[in-house]
């Protein structure tokens, strides 16, 4: 059985905040919800974050050519029935290797 800590290794209880509302109608209004669009850039793990060229251009085509892996989870997205891309191009710069 777990011995309990002594008192002074406890944090303050002044530093303790907690939410004391009922957020039960606010959790409960998660069901009315629908999500119709989806707005973000993805980074190298392809999560949905910053914008990164080489990950966005393979996702795209994950998603556009059906492949689904996990190991990238926004190609995951193949699998619904409406995906439409928009691209700032400004955005996208240019891939080129350097030499430091």
């Amino acid at each position: 059985m777990p011995r309990p800590h002594p008192a002074r290794l406890r944090m303050p209880e002044s530093n303790l905040h907690f939410p004391k509302a009922d957020v039960g109608p606010y959790v409960a209004s998660w069901a009315t919800a629908r999500c119709a669009v989806m707005q973000g850039g993805q980074g190298d793990i392809k999560h949905w974050a910053c914008k990164d060229p080489l990950g966005q251009r393979l996702t795209a085509l994950m998603i556009s050519t059906r492949i689904i892996d996990s190991a990238v989870p926004m190609s995951l997205l193949a699998d619904h029935p409406n995906v439409q891309f928009n691209y700032f191009r400004g955005g996208l710069g240019g891939c080129a290797v350097e030499m430091h």
